[in-house]
This record gives C-alpha cells, structure tokens and sequence, in this order.
C-alpha cells in the first residue's frame, strides 16, 4: 500500500470520527431535551392530579375536553416551527410539555399507578427500541411515522364513537377495551 492510499484512507476514517462525534453529541442534545419535555409532562400532570383545587379547575366542567384536546390542537393548527427561532422552539416545546401535563392530569384520576407506569414503560421501551434501531442501520423510519399517525387517528376516531356511544346508553365495556389494547 502506498503512502498516498495510507494518507487517503487516515483522511477518511478521522472525517467518520469527526462525524460520528457530531451526531452522538446532536443525539445526546435532542434525547436530552426529550427527557426534559417528558419529566416536565410528568411533573405537571403529577402536581395537577394531586390538588383537587387544580384538578377541578382544569378537569371539572365542561371545560374538561378543552383540556384534554388542547395539545392535539396546538400541535395540529397553532404550531409552525418554521416560524420560530431557537430560543422561541424551546420555550415553545416545554410550555406544550407543560400543556400535555395539564391535560394527561386525567389519567392520574381514572387509572392505577400500576397502568400508568406499564405504558410509559411500553412507550419508553417503543421509543428507545425504535431510535436504536434507526440509528444503528441509518434506515430512514419516515414511512413508520406515517402509519403511526393513522393509528393515533383511528384511536381517537374510535375513543369519540365511545363516547358518543356512551351518551346513548350503549355499553362501551368492549370498546374500552380495544381502546385500551388489551
């Protein structure tokens, strides 16, 4: 092997390093930030689901479903990064985290400690299972990201008919059930 191959190569494999760095330093920030927005989510939905005065304020009336479809909306119709520069992005990102708490401050009041706990473990397990995977054979999992909105489409399609169904008098055990997973 000649010195200029050797050299070539030496240039090669510092430029792989060099960049290996920088995206582990990118991934390091971004799951970083993430784990910030979930213990946020957490804290917000823990401290609304422990004061009655709180939970009653948010979840008491009618303007309970405003709460609880509040994330959706803002994520859905009033959220435009483009728009936005970086200082707005993060204050952005935690006060949605913030909103999510408010709103996932039901589910502390209608299930167990125990159910709660075993779906952020899923989710974790899911999450963590999902960027190892993307980021160890550099796929691309964009076509993932469009099935799973469908899915959280059609779950919520199904959690209105529940509730419509409810209003009627119709037993909704069964698609609480699917609803649920199990």
């Amino acid at each position: 092997m000649s010195s200029e191959q050797f050299q070539t190569q030496t240039q090669a494999q510092a430029q792989a390093r060099s960049y290996d760095v920088g995206l582990r330093a990118h991934m390091q920030n971004v799951y970083s930030r993430m784990t910030l927005g979930v213990l946020v989510t957490a804290l917000t939905s823990y401290i609304v689901a422990a004061s009655p005065a709180l939970l009653q304020f948010f979840l008491g009336g009618p303007q309970a479903y405003v709460v609880m479809l509040a994330p959706v909306a803002v994520v859905w119709f009033g959220f435009n990064p483009m728009t936005m520069n970086a200082a707005q992005l993060r204050l952005s990102f935690f006060a949605i985290a913030a909103l999510y708490g408010v709103s996932f401050a039901s589910i502390f009041v209608y299930f167990t400690g125990e159910s709660i706990a075993r779906a952020f473990f899923m989710a974790t397990a899911l999450y963590a299972g999902l960027s190892i995977f993307g980021y160890t054979t550099k796929k691309n999992l964009d076509a993932l990201g469009t099935f799973a909105v469908m899915g959280v489409m059609s779950v919520f399609i199904l959690s209105i008919g529940t509730l419509v169904a409810a209003l009627f008098g119709v037993d909704t055990t069964v698609m609480g059930t699917v609803i649920a997973g199990l």
